[in-house]
């Protein structure tokens, strides 16, 4: 949010990203094409093989919230809804990957001392856990940006007696100035629970393809005029284990 130019934090995006269909948001109108149109600033979208949860974390600039005292618990709410919908799905024998999607990390690191990179932001690791712990169901991967550089973390956690290894990413490489990073230090944090496993200074996409057994990430870098695959991640969904 910032007061003087964004004083309502959703204004403008909602202007952009969920107009009705088949107009043209004001800002969108000089490029002479249709902007795709979103439900809402977070939403669930469904498919054969996947369940994406996507969350508002811009209520704040720099560390990203889903609820607080200012804007209120709805989203959060919301979340665990979704979460024990899905949840009860796989009871019933739906098993699909969840994907939880946001703007700003849970996890994130940065030069901060010489203004590049974006901080992580435990506050709403929290919130999303507690949704996770009262579904009692955990995401498959969660992809990040805010953070203008490619940073993969695997955290480890244990959920209803199920073991699980779950790839935090940042995928902040689409375009704005790249940011500097520390090296990936191969060790967990103090906690045990969090390992920096891997990070990359390049531009480049990330490709998500899901299937009734797997989930696989990969990141392709965009090095001068060829593209390089620099890293690939697959989740065993029988076990939620990194293979």
């Amino acid at each position: 949010m910032l007061p003087s130019t964004d004083p309502v934090t959703l204004a403008a995006f909602q202007e952009n990203f969920c107009a009705p269909a088949n107009t043209q948001p004001p800002l969108a109108k000089q490029f002479g094409v249709l902007m795709p149109n979103q439900p809402g600033p977070y939403w669930h979208l469904t498919a054969p093989f996947i369940d994406i949860v996507a969350l508002y974390t811009n209520a704040d600039e720099n560390v990203g919230i889903i609820s607080n005292a200012m804007i209120g618990t709805t989203q959060k709410t919301w979340l665990q809804a979704r979460l024990t919908a899905i949840a009860a799905a796989r009871a019933s024998g739906i098993r699909k990957a969840l994907l939880i999607a946001l703007h700003h990390p849970p996890y994130a690191r940065g030069l901060q001392a010489s203004g590049a990179g974006h901080p992580g932001s435990p506050e709403m690791l929290q919130d999303i856990d507690d949704c996770c712990t009262a579904a009692s169901i955990l995401p498959d991967a969660v992809i990040a940006g805010h953070t203008h550089s490619y940073q993969h973390y695997v955290r480890t956690q244990t959920l209803g007696g199920v073991n699980a290894t779950i790839p935090y990413l940042i995928v902040g490489t689409g375009g704005i100035g790249l940011q500097k990073l520390p090296a990936p230090t191969g060790v967990r944090d103090s906690t045990g629970d969090v390992l920096y496993f891997s990070a990359f200074k390049d531009y480049g996409y990330l490709t998500v393809t899901a299937s009734t057994t797997q989930l696989k990430l990969e990141f392709t870098a965009i090095v001068a005029t060829h593209r390089e695959l620099r890293e690939q991640i697959t989740v065993d969904l029988a076990t939620q284990m990194i293979v």
